[in-house]
């Protein structure tokens, strides 16, 4: 689609708003929720760390700082991919949408 198709696209929609559902921004309705529920998965003496950086402001930073410093990226990182397709899935079913995996 170049940008001409894309921008009458867009017109498109402007002019017949009411059969489209706007998507939530589930990352920033969801990470802290997902955070939280990492840190409480996780094991004894990790899960008090990551739970203590999410305490106060700068919470998000200090978690993403301890998940690199305690080599838990990976893990983390596929929990919230898993975490985030549920979160679409739901969406989808409660919108009745249909969708592909």
């Amino acid at each position: 689609m170049d940008e001409a198709q894309a921008e009458a696209h867009v017109f498109e929609i402007e002019e017949d708003w009411e059969h489209y559902l706007p998507l939530p921004n589930l990352v920033d309705e969801a990470e802290m929720e997902l955070m939280l529920a990492f840190a409480e998965r996780a094991r004894e003496g990790i899960r008090e760390r990551l739970q203590e950086a999410l305490r106060g402001n700068g919470a998000v930073g200090r978690f993403r700082h301890q998940v690199k410093h305690l080599f838990l990226q990976k893990a983390w990182d596929e929990f919230f991919r898993q975490q985030m397709l549920e979160k679409a899935r739901e969406f989808c079913e409660e919108n009745e949408l249909a969708y592909r995996e």
